[in-house]
């Protein structure tokens, strides 16, 4: 609902901030409460119904009307320490099943958030090989940011060892 004003029909003597009340029904309740100092008051997501009561010296009142919506149009906050060529070693059989990297990331969001991750985590890689991985983290009303890198599989580094020139 856009801003609307309720003006009173009765002649003010224009000092309407001699005496006002303001109050607030938050989204997620049926109970009125009383703001004083708006800088004080936080909004969480959702609809908040606002009024206020001005009354002059005269006992003359008006009354303003509006609804406030507050949205979240944002996608989750999110604090990745991984690299791009972050290497994962394949084992003595060269095989290595994809870890589970959702866990190495820190997401914050204020309507919780889910993390889709390819490759899926076991995913079995059998060869030296470069992969791009992705996650795409988003939150309950689709707000969404990708996180991806590349992850090199590759062999532990060894020493090099050929017969009758390396002992």
């Amino acid at each position: 609902m856009p801003f609307r004003c309720i003006n009173s029909d009765d002649a003010c003597d224009a000092d309407t901030e001699s005496g006002y009340q303001t109050f607030l029904m938050r989204h997620d309740s049926s109970m009125a409460e009383t703001v004083t100092g708006w800088p004080s008051v936080f909004l969480g997501t959702g609809t908040h119904r606002i009024w206020e009561i001005h009354t002059d010296d005269g006992g003359n009142a008006a009354t303003c009307v509006w609804e406030v919506t507050v949205e979240d149009l944002s996608a989750p906050y999110v604090d990745c320490p991984l690299t791009d060529s972050l290497p994962l070693y394949l084992d003595g059989n060269c095989e290595l099943l994809f870890p589970d990297l959702r866990d190495s990331i820190t997401v914050s969001d204020c309507n919780g958030w889910t993390n889709d991750m390819l490759p899926l985590p076991n995913t079995l890689f059998t060869s030296d090989t470069l992969v791009y991985m992705t996650m795409y983290i988003y939150d309950s009303l689709g707000n969404g940011r990708w996180n991806n890198h590349s992850i090199w599989m590759t062999m532990p580094h060894r020493p090099l060892r050929a017969p009758g020139i390396f002992p």
